[in-house]
Order: C-alpha cells, then structure tokens, then sequence
C-alpha cells in the first residue's frame, strides 16, 4: 500500500509539471517583455509597467535629441564668434598699423631734440601722450636773434586730437614764416583766423573745435608771451610768479 501511494503521488507530480509546461517560460527575453503578449506569459510586472518604461525611454529620446540641437547650436555659435573675432581683430591691426604710422608722421613735425639743445643749454621737454597720437604740440623756432616757444593743447585726444594739432602746426608756420609776423599777440591772431577759415568756423553750423597755445617770444634782455587758455608762469627771485592767459 506504501509504495502504490508513492507512486500515485509520484505520477500525479509528474502529470502536473507536464500540464504546466507549456503554460510557463522560465525568462522572459526584452522582446517578450516590451513586444511580445503579455496574456501567452505570466510576467511578474503589469501592463502599466510596460507604459512606464516606454514614457522613459521616449523622454529619453527627446532629451537626447534636445542636447544634440544644443550642441550643434553651441557649435555653431562658437564659430560664428571666432570668426567675428578675426574679422575684428584683422580691422583692429589694420587700425593700429595706421595710429602707429600717423604718428611718425606727427613725431616727424616735432622739433628734432638736438635742435632743442643748440638753441638753449636749459630748454628741455616733458612730451607724453595720452595715445599712440597726440593732441598735444610743441614748437619751436629760430629767427636770427629771436627764439619762439610755443605749447600747444588741441581739442580732444588720439586721432581727432592729432588731426588738429597738424593745423596747429601749419597755422603757426604761416603766421611766423610766410608772413613773418613778430609779436606773440599777432601771431595768436593770425592763427585763430587761420583755424576759424580751415574749419569752416565763420558760421554757425561750423565746428567749434580749437586750441589752446601759449607762446614766447626770447630775445636777447626780454621774453614777450602770450596766451589763449595757457598761462605762463616764471621763477623771479625764488618767487613763482604766473601771468594768465586770455581766453582767446
């Protein structure tokens, strides 16, 4: 009796597992999963599991993509900069090249320094501009017995400032040289003339652009100055003395 009650429960385990095996898969591959049908399995995740994982994988994608158009956007801003960085960096050495050239010209109209020290052993300049160019002059000038000294302040700086300061220079040259003008006051009175024509200043919509300038007549026992905005100021006695200049 035993041993028929093993084997009954022994067969009737076996006839179970056989009924069961068709119904059951041990795994489930990822195509079973998330394409296969789900009713042919017995899965441990429901439907809504499936969903889920779609949602992720779909937001993945479009995350994906997002930084992909970021990148190609960002890339290709970069390159634009760079270019724009080139071009303005080409312009900007031409720019300089020119500044650097317009100032030899402008250092080439300065008085030479060893003229300076033929012309007196105690004459000596301070000469910095703010730029490469300068709206600041200085002039000298040599007749016979008599020296001129004249400093110069243009309106502005760098460039508009060194355009000025050679019709500073000019303006000056004509009234000593051409006309051979004497008095410091003449002189002053010839260039302002000179500035209102070139710049067109005789009316009102001319530029009101200009220049301040002292200027020193040395002779042998005397100095004669004068000045539009730039005073002179002199050492007599170890007493610093100053006379005001004009405004115009």
């Amino acid at each position: 009796m035993k041993r028929l009650a093993l084997i009954f429960i022994l067969a009737h385990f076996l006839l179970s597992a056989q009924q069961h095996q068709g119904t059951y898969k041990n795994h489930l591959t990822f195509n079973d999963t998330f394409f296969g049908n789900e009713e042919a399995y017995q899965v441990c995740y429901p439907k809504e599991h499936r969903t889920f994982f779609y949602s992720i994988f779909f937001a993945s994608g479009i995350a994906f993509m997002f930084f992909c158009i970021i990148i190609y956007q960002k890339t290709k801003h970069n390159k634009a900069l760079r270019s724009s960085n080139d071009v303005i960096s080409e312009k900007n050495r031409s720019i300089l090249d020119s500044i650097h050239y317009a100032k030899r010209i402008q250092t080439a109209i300065l008085p030479n320094q060893n003229d300076l020290k033929g012309l007196a052993n105690s004459l000596s300049v301070l000469y910095c501009p703010r730029d490469i160019v300068s709206g600041d002059l200085y002039w000298v000038h040599k007749s016979k017995e008599d020296i001129y000294l004249a400093v110069i302040d243009c309106t502005g700086h760098g460039v508009p400032g060194a355009f000025l300061s050679l019709l500073a220079h000019n303006a000056i040259e004509q009234a000593i040289i051409e006309k051979g003008l004497k008095g410091p006051r003449e002189i002053l009175d010839s260039m302002n003339d000179f500035v209102k024509s070139v710049l067109d200043q005789n009316n009102e919509e001319g530029s009101k652009d200009g220049m301040e300038i002292g200027l020193c007549l040395i002779q042998k026992t005397s100095i004669k100055y004068s000045g539009a905005n730039i005073s002179l100021k002199y050492i007599s006695n170890g007493k610093l003395n100053e006379i005001k200049a004009a405004k115009c």
